[in-house]
Parts: C-alpha cells; sequence; structure tokens
C-alpha cells in the first residue's frame, strides 16, 4: 500500500507483483509578470483532454497578448518521469 496524506493506493496482488508506490509531482510553475499563466497537462490518448486542449489554445491564441500557453503532454514518458505527473 502507498500513503500520501489522505490519498492512498491500495493493491489485492494474485500473484507475486512489486507494491505500488506514490509518485511525487515535482512540476513547479513559472509566473510570468503581467500574465496570466496556463499550464496544460494533458493526453492524447484521452477524448476529452484533446477537446479541452483545443479550446484552451483558442482563448489563449485570442487573448495572447494578456496569456501564455504552456502544453505538457503527459502521454511523453519522459515528461512523466520528470514532473511525475499523469491525467
Amino acid at each position: 500500500m502507498g500513503r500520501q496524506g489522505s490519498t492512498v493506493i491500495m493493491l489485492k496482488a494474485f500473484e507475486p507483483v512489486d507494491p505500488p508506490n506514490m509518485h511525487k509531482l515535482s512540476y513547479k510553475p513559472k509566473l510570468i509578470e503581467g500574465k496570466v499563466v496556463v499550464d496544460f497537462f494533458w493526453n492524447p490518448i484521452c477524448f476529452t483532454s484533446i477537446i479541452e486542449i483545443h479550446r484552451d489554445r483558442e482563448v489563449c491564441t485570442e487573448y495572447s497578448d494578456e496569456m501564455v500557453l504552456r502544453e505538457f503532454n503527459c502521454g511523453d514518458k519522459e515528461l512523466f518521469e520528470k514532473y511525475q505527473t499523469f491525467i
């Protein structure tokens, strides 16, 4: 069993396996003075995520003087290993 605060991962194994462990989010947002920064973690296998990133791109393009969009494709294994994040 893995535990982090009130979040718990439990496993009932029917054969020998490695125990689960909690990922530790290591992403730190970077602010830009005078801008609204949108950090969007999305996954190309998630249909809802694809729809949302398209909408965010449209809004951030429309307000590009005031907003910055930073996209993080969670389907990228290196990105996952760097930030320990997923959706």
